[in-house]
């Protein structure tokens, strides 16, 4: 068998993303992934995405921004459109946090935003959101839509120009570490340097075999497209992110929830709406949860306060998704215990497509450096923040990251 420079386990945007930096460093790839590609069963299908530059936290922001150029890089070198700049507008309530946990940071990074009354919302963009007496607007200009399915068939193409080399339908079985790893799937048998796994909702099965318990959450949500009552009225709309909504109770419900919605520009005359929340559930069996009737009756609740004039019309397409995330929204990105040519990260979904170039690029060359490349990394971690203890009975300690000299 010949020996490959990385193996890329999970060919989601994050995966990929990954296995596209490591071939632009002329490294011999292999991207596999258990599903045919492109496929719907994880978190990276899916027409179109949002890419907010502010955030709470500085790196984040940081990542967010530097994750847009590589993207605008990417629409130049594949000479697909992949981006529009629609702005934002955030929906917000008493005590009014976004001045201070977003607007704050997010000017000091020289990003601006405005501030909107209920009025102005409904006079400038009529049917965008029906806002409740005491909400408040913030517009972000710079928010972005990126046609997410585009984006992944376009890093595979690049990637397999560069010489990669894709393996779908094939699913990894075990990982055996080494200064050689073996890497067996239902298929074959392949040798290789060194390994990224990005299985996204399936990471804890791979993980644990190595004496990790990543304290993941699973969960599935339901994204519906509704007919708009004017067609084609918010198709110059910016999208809208409604931090107002109160999010579900019960045992299996995970919170917390907000309304987002997206001009209707994915299916003409429809509009993506939909609360973001999810149910618990196996990714392996999502098809079948029994909540699925009960997340439609909260959005259906949603969609009765904030778009009265949809009236009782059900939605036209309706269709689930899968987030993986962690308890306090951080990212984990660490190797495996004694094998540094191993390589790790998951609980992304909330995050995913926002700074999966950055990501891909951290993973990549922690890889590189054990290959023997010089890399520098502009994103990395410290023990302290988001090393994570080698022990299936402690907790993880999350990515809320340490940035690295710019220089």
């Amino acid at each position: 068998m010949d020996v490959c420079d990385c193996i890329v386990v999970g060919g989601g945007v994050i995966g990929s993303s990954a296995a596209y930096c490591l071939a632009q460093k002329n490294k011999n790839v292999l991207l596999i992934d258990q599903f045919g590609l492109p496929h719907t069963r994880g978190s990276s299908h899916g027409p179109m995405r949002v890419l907010r530059m502010a955030h709470n936290n500085p790196v984040f922001m940081k990542m967010n921004i530097d994750s847009l150029h590589q993207y605008k890089d990417l629409e130049k070198r594949s000479k697909t459109k992949l981006l529009r700049k629609t702005g934002a507008i955030i929906v917000d309530k008493p005590p009014y946090l976004y001045p201070s946990r977003v607007g704050a940071p997010g000017k000091q990074a020289g990003l601006t935003y405005s501030k909107l009354s209920r009025d102005e919302v409904h006079s400038k963009y009529p049917g965008l959101i029906t806002m409740a007496p005491g909400h408040q607007a913030y517009y972000e200009a710079e928010a972005w839509t990126l046609r997410a399915d585009k984006t992944l068939s376009c890093i595979w193409d690049n990637f397999k120009r560069l010489g990669g080399k894709i393996r779908d339908e094939e699913k990894v079985l075990e990982i055996t570490p080494g200064a050689v790893i073996t890497v067996r799937t239902n298929k074959g048998t392949y040798r290789t340097k060194g390994v990224v796994l990005a299985p996204g909702s399936w990471a804890s099965p791979l993980l644990r075999k190595f004496g990790i318990n990543p304290p993941m959450r699973v969960k599935r949500a339901t994204v519906c497209y509704w007919k708009e009552p004017i067609p084609g009225q918010s198709a110059d709309y910016p999208v809208f992110i409604d931090r107002t909504s109160e999010p579900p109770t019960g045992d299996n419900a995970l919170g917390p929830s907000f309304g987002f919605g997206f001009p209707s520009s994915e299916y003409p005359g429809l509009r993506k709406i939909a609360i973001h929340y999810g149910c618990e559930i196996d990714p392996d069996t999502r098809d079948i949860s029994p909540d699925l009737e009960r997340d439609m009756k909260v959005t259906r609740s949603y969609i009765r306060a904030r778009f009265p004039e949809f009236g009782a019309t059900p939605p036209s397409i309706v269709e689930p998704c899968i987030y993986t995330d962690t308890a306090d929204g951080g990212i984990i990105i660490d190797s495996v215990p004694f094998h540094d040519n191993i390589v790790y990260c998951c609980g992304l979904s909330d995050n995913g497509f926002h700074i999966a170039p950055i990501v891909g690029q951290v993973l990549a060359e922690s890889v590189a450096r054990c290959l023997g490349s010089s890399a520098l990394l502009k994103y990395w971690r410290n023990d302290a923040c988001c090393r994570c203890p080698h022990s299936s009975t402690h907790t993880v300690t999350h990515l809320h990251a340490h940035m690295a000299s710019r220089d």
